[in-house]
């Protein structure tokens, strides 16, 4: 929300004849008195139009001049500022400087009117003057600091709230002002205390309680920030970001449900606030709702284009196998910031999961380089040395991937598949525990620990993990074949269920080899050799490198009494794995 409030300054000329001023004349005509008291007016008794009028007719009537007509045009000026004719209103104030050189008022008010027309340099210059005439002018300090933070100029803008606060420390929007800019500083604490400060001059302004609770969620404070955000919102109902920023506060503090329908309700009331887009569509990307995170991003870029807008687009792209939209996104947030590791790593992912290895390779590379502690790409390099069976030059990526961010589950997920490739089932499940320390419902560790489980036949454990994973994703197909092969093939037991959990695993998935081989080791056990053998069928067509298929359906024929096939599958399931036969009969299955 922007700070500025215009404190506009206005002279009064009805005082100034009351007072007997330089007027040339003693008592001035009711019409004119009656014009000038309403040019004059701060008290809201006239509209603002018919100020402007007063203002005409007595600068128009020739009854005065010197440094009261320079008194009219300022507040001639101010009165149209206020009606937002902006250029009128920069006219009005010069007239009033070249009538009196030394007004401070007008200089500080054709500063609020450069301000407000984006001319943060000129209305600097202004305020400088101003200051120069009226060295304790305390507004005159706190506009200045504002233009100055327009600029980016933080420390400028506190040296200026300081300066103010010195001349009133009873002026709130100074220690707003203050605040803010120590925020954009990134001096989360100094921000906190001055935004307080300012509350306790003035509790019921729902800017401050908005810019407080910014602050909150900087200093990880998530609790205090939506106490924050709600007295905003109590005090004004109807602005969208301090409902959008509560989305914040409780999206980090793990209600994603609420947090999405707090920037649902800013989107209502205003479809185009393009923060609140851009975190629904990070909360959908969260929690896998990949659709409707595209189609807020692409909304978001319709707004206004952006290098992370095609990044988080490019990411839920990816996870749903559009993988030639992903990269193509991707490559665009490349192009709209070069100097952004993330669309890099983010790209280099997307190629990895359409299988150009090489090209990924060169894209985390390039983001290394970038940043050389981007723990992403190290990642993004450990994943490739996984692919390639490399389990050590793997691990050493992770570990330098943990060493920069230890709090990712995901890199302690990777190594420990890479301590599995090891041999070293003690590592890798103790980073599994990790994992799962970090994130309890994370799927994917629980399906990797119940792999190491199974090679350390602890066949009860991994089942188990396999059902805590389902009963969090009851549509994981790997979680659910998993299960089903563990009953099957380890376990020889609760067959209908291991049945119902393969035909979930098939329908979900079903061009993946192993779900249709899952369901025919099944079908063996079951004795319903027909079944076996064309559940084996799909899976040779889908995966003929895999032995195990081969040999799989080798048995179901042996069982149908087609010999002749048998022992052609028998063959060409040996040559791929000559030891077959031994895994095999540890499953139960055996000529």
């Amino acid at each position: 929300m922007p700070i500025r409030s215009f404190a506009f300054a206005r002279v009064s000329l009805v005082a100034l004849l009351l007072a007997g001023s330089s007027i040339a004349f003693a008592d001035p005509p009711a019409d004119l008195k009656e014009a000038m008291t309403r040019c004059a007016d701060t008290s809201n008794t006239y509209t603002l139009e018919a100020q402007l009028a007063g203002c005409q007719a007595a600068i128009s009537s020739g009854s005065v001049s010197g440094n009261d007509l320079a008194d009219m045009y300022t507040d001639r000026g101010v009165v149209q500022h206020q009606l937002r004719d902006v250029p009128s209103a920069i006219a009005s104030l010069n007239e009033a400087i070249r009538l009196n050189p030394d007004l401070a008022i007008a200089f500080y008010d054709r500063g609020l009117a450069y301000d407000d027309a984006g001319d943060e340099q000129r209305a600097i210059a202004d305020y400088d003057q101003a200051i120069r005439l009226k060295p304790d002018y305390e507004k005159a300090f706190v506009h200045r600091g504002y233009a100055y933070e327009a600029q980016g100029d933080h420390q400028r803008a506190i040296a200026d709230y300081d300066a103010a606060i010195r001349l009133d420390a009873r002026d709130a929007s100074a220690f707003l002002g203050k605040g803010k800019a120590e925020f954009e500083s990134r001096d989360y604490n100094s921000a906190y205390f001055d935004l307080t400060h300012s509350l306790d001059i003035d509790v019921k302004n729902a800017d401050v309680w908005n810019e407080r609770g910014r602050a909150d969620v900087a200093l990880k404070d998530y609790k205090e920030a939506k106490f924050s955000f709600e007295q905003a919102m109590q005090l004004d109902p109807s602005d969208p970001v301090y409902i959008s920023n509560r989305g914040v506060a409780n999206d980090r503090l793990g209600d994603s449900r609420q947090a999405i329908a707090d920037y649902s309700e800013a989107l209502r009331i205003k479809p185009d606030l393009a923060d609140a887009l851009d975190h629904r569509a990070d909360a959908y990307n969260r929690q896998g709702d990949y659709e409707q995170a595209i189609a807020d991003y692409g909304k978001l870029i319709g707004l206004q284009p952006s290098a992370a807008a095609y990044v988080g687009r490019g990411f839920a792209y990816n996870r749903l196998h559009g993988h030639d939209r992903a990269t193509a996104d991707l490559t665009k947030a490349a192009e709209l910031d070069p100097k952004d590791p993330e669309a890099l790593f983010e790209r280099g992912d997307a190629y990895v999961d359409s299988e150009n290895y090489d090209a990924a390779a060169a894209d985390y590379q390039a983001a290394l380089k970038l940043d050389p502690k981007s723990a992403s790409a190290l990642n993004g390099l450990g994943r490739l040395k996984l692919h390639s069976r490399d389990f050590e030059a793997a691990r050493a990526y992770f570990d330098q991937a943990i060493e920069i961010e230890a709090t990712e589950p995901a890199y302690f997920s990777n190594r420990a598949l890479a301590y599995r490739g090891l041999k070293d089932t003690g590592h890798a499940l103790a980073d599994y525990k990790t994992a799962l320390q970090l994130k309890p419902d994370y799927v994917s560790a629980l399906r990797g620990r119940g792999f190491v489980y199974v090679d350390l036949s602890r066949y009860a454990d991994a089942l188990a993990d396999f059902e805590q994973a389902i009963r969090i994703k009851p549509d994981d197909a790997s979680a659910l074949n998993s299960a089903c092969w563990t009953r099957a093939a380890f376990l020889d037991a609760e067959f209908d269920r291991a049945v119902s959990e393969c035909d979930k695993a098939v329908q979900l998935a079903p061009d993946n080899a192993d779900h249709h081989g899952s369901r025919a080791m099944i079908a063996m056990k079951q004795k319903r050799y027909e079944d076996a053998w064309t559940d084996y069928n799909v899976a040779v067509n889908l995966d003929p490198k895999s032995a195990g298929h081969w040999y799989g359906r080798a048995m179901a024929e042996l069982k149908l009494g087609r010999a002749a096939d048998a022992k052609a599958d028998l063959d060409r399931a040996k040559a791929l794995d000559p030891k077959i036969a031994d895994t095999y009969a540890t499953y139960g299955v055996k000529p």
